[in-house]
């Protein structure tokens, strides 16, 4: 038995999509929850396609950029992210290959200095620049640019 019959669920995904951009899992999820069957999910789902209110490549750029931003992630953690969304893995590195490089570096490098400030000798002693490593892995940053950041940390402050 539905809990909501299918043009109501439709109305409501169509009124949610156009406040915020989701995913076709998140849409799935939803239609789920609501006990819509499974034939008239996929009906709903196709319609917000056609109509342009689900994109997950969209969905996809979106995500990455207000993750990079505002979370302040690396393209690691926003893809495990975009995987949990169920976003397909093509989809997921167009929109990581997307993101600006140098925006992406001036992160995190605000991130790491920013977290070098709470001891000054952070970044002069081993243990300090190994704190800093894995506090920017932990962020979803590549171990790369991580360790180039910490290199021009450490040219920064020794001169």
């Amino acid at each position: 038995m539905a809990i909501l019959d299918p043009d109501k669920a439709r109305i409501r995904l169509e009124t949610l999509c156009a406040k915020a951009e989701h995913c076709e899992s998140e849409m799935r999820k939803k239609l789920a929850q609501w006990g819509v069957s499974a034939r008239d999910a996929n009906e709903i789902i196709e319609h917000l396609k056609r109509n342009k209110f689900v994109d997950d490549n969209r969905f996809a750029q979106a995500y990455v950029i207000d993750k990079m931003r505002f979370a302040r992630w690396g393209k690691r953690k926003i893809a495990m992210g975009l995987r949990t969304k169920g976003i397909h893995s093509d989809v997921m590195q167009q929109a990581l290959a997307s993101l600006p490089q140098q925006e992406y570096a001036d992160i995190l490098r605000a991130l790491m200095v920013a977290k070098a400030k709470s001891d000054p000798q952070m970044v002069l002693t081993f243990e300090g620049r190994t704190r800093l490593y894995r506090f920017a892995l932990q962020r979803g940053f590549e171990p790369e640019l991580i360790s180039q950041c910490i290199k021009q940390l450490l040219l920064s402050q020794s001169s």
